[in-house]
Parts: structure tokens; sequence; C-alpha cells
């Protein structure tokens, strides 16, 4: 297979890759043309079909795999494919396609337990084992995000582990942290991207997610489990849902009560600096040493720098 992080400018190809997303558009003549990115497990590349018919729009839908060919072009420094002609195909091995965690699934699920088990409080360890039973095969398998971060294949637990590490040690490290809502609250945060994003091929954004979004989704998975448990008036259980609530930290970043507590002061700033590590490695890996990334919207228009 050619992957997409070995194209070359100038260069011709023909390959099957997955259309990630598609956005179609008419030129100022009136003629229609499709905005794409392609992605293999290598990443991503934009690219654009002109001319284009209505087999072409059934084609290039967002989650086909498409026996394309092309020329690999450049715009505005940054390559770009411009696609000559493709059929859709059915696809089998989609290891090829899909970016996987950097470390084995089964390695992130045994820590991930690890975790799960140091929780103590017999309330918030009902909720917890009840809703990772239920839901244990996407939270093992689902992206953390869409773009930004931990955007592969079990990404979410990546993501999850990574920051119970640090939870673990900052729950020592600082007087009067509750433990187990520290956990917990890191456990569930992103419980409910497995309701906002639709899954890996390609990863959406699904109605309930766009329209509740995955903190008020989290919350109210652990607010039904509770009932049905007989725990929604113990003040353990409400202080978990606040520290979810409020975990991204500011009413802007879509959090719509700010962290009242030390557990979720603690849950926000952890989750906060694993994102942006992450975003840090994806955005510097394709720079040389001693070079700067393109001023990067979603870091507040920093310019990363990459150490000799």
């Amino acid at each position: 297979m050619i992957y997409i992080n070995t194209l070359k400018a100038n260069d011709s190809y023909r390959e099957i890759y997955l259309v990630k997303s598609v956005t179609k558009n008419v030129t100022t003549t009136g003629k229609t043309f499709l905005n794409l990115v392609l992605q293999d497990k290598t990443g991503c590349m934009p690219a654009k079909k002109w001319d284009v018919d209505a087999e072409d729009v059934e084609i290039f839908k967002a989650g086909n795999f498409v026996n394309v060919s092309f020329e690999v072009t450049t715009y505005k420094d940054k390559l770009e494919l411009r696609i000559n002609d493709g059929n859709k195909v059915e696809v089998t091995k989609l290891d090829d396609y899909i970016p996987t965690s950097p470390i084995p699934k089964e390695e992130l699920a045994k820590k991930l337990e690890h975790y799960i088990s140091l929780i103590k409080d017999k309330d918030i360890k009902l909720v917890v084992d009840s809703l990772y039973n239920e839901h244990k095969d996407k939270y093992l398998t689902y992206p953390a995000a869409s773009n930004n971060h931990h955007a592969f294949a079990s990404g979410l637990l990546f993501h999850t582990v990574s920051m119970l590490e640090v939870a673990d040690f900052l729950s020592n490290h600082y007087n009067d942290i509750d433990k187990d809502i520290l956990l917990a609250g890191v456990f569930f945060h992103d419980i409910g991207k497995i309701k906002e994003l639709s899954g890996l091929l390609p990863i959406e954004y699904t109605t309930e997610g766009r329209l509740l979004g995955h903190l008020v989704i989290a919350v109210n998975l652990i607010n039904n489990t509770a009932t049905k448990l007989k725990l929604e008036n113990k003040e353990k259980i409400i202080l978990l849902e606040h520290a979810v609530l409020s975990s991204h930290g500011k009413y802007e970043y879509g959090s719509p009560v700010l962290p009242e507590t030390k557990e979720a002061i603690l849950l926000n700033f952890i989750d906060d600096l694993d994102a942006k590590m992450m975003m840090y490695d994806n955005n510097t890996k394709e720079i040389n040493p001693g070079e700067f990334t393109k001023s990067l919207l979603n870091l507040d228009n920093r310019r990363l720098y990459k150490k000799k």
C-alpha cells in the first residue's frame, strides 16, 4: 500500500483511501467541486475533485473507501491531492486505514482496570463498575476526539489511562484530595464520547453529541445509573457529577459550571495538560528540530517550537 505519509509532490498514484470528510462547493462559474480529506493509518491529506457529477457525490461520501487516481500538488506550501477519478470499493482489512493507540489496547485495559480497583468508596465503585461493564466495548475502542487530540482507535482509553497515572500521583502529592472522586472523575470525564461520536469510520459527531455535548451526556449516564442503584442523592455522587461537569474549566470551553472543589480543579488541569501534550506531539511530528509550526488556532494561535 502507498501510505499517505510517503506521497511526494508532483507524482501520480492510484491507491485506496478512506474518505474522512467531504464538503460540496461551487465555483464562481457554477461548477461543482468537492473538498475532501482522505485518510489511512499514517494520517490525512486534503484533496479536491473537480468537474463533479451526481455519481461522484455518491462515490465520495464520508466513510466510503475509494480507489482513486490522483496527482500530488502543493497549495500554500502544503501537499494536496488532485483527484482524476475514483470508485467506491469494499475493504475488509481496516488496520491500514485507522490510526491506532501507540500502546496496545489490551495493555491499556489492564491499567484502566487497575486504577478502577483503587476506588474504595462502595457507592462510587458501584457506578463505575456498572457503566464500565455496560459500555466496555466502546470505552476500549473509541477515539477521544475527532481531530485535535487522541483521534485514533482506543484514543479514549489511552487518554484516560494517561490521566489516571497523573491523577494517582497528584492525589498523593496534595493533601485532602478525595482520591475516589478524582479517579472516578477521570474515568467519567470523557465517557460521553461514546455517544457524542459516531465511531471510527469516520469519526463524526452524532445528533445527540452536537445538541448535548459529552459532559452533559456523561452526567446523564452517571445520574441515571445512580438512580437505578438508589444512590442519586449521596453527596459523593453529586461531587463526582460536579467534577465531570466542570472538567473543561471555563464556560467558554463548554463547562456549564466552574470547578469548585479540589478534585474538580485537579481534574480540569489534568485533562487540559494531557490534551495539550498530545496536541504538541501531533503538530510537531512532521517538522524538523529547530523549526516552528504554523500558527495553531486551537492553541491560541501559538507557533510551537521543536527543540534541537
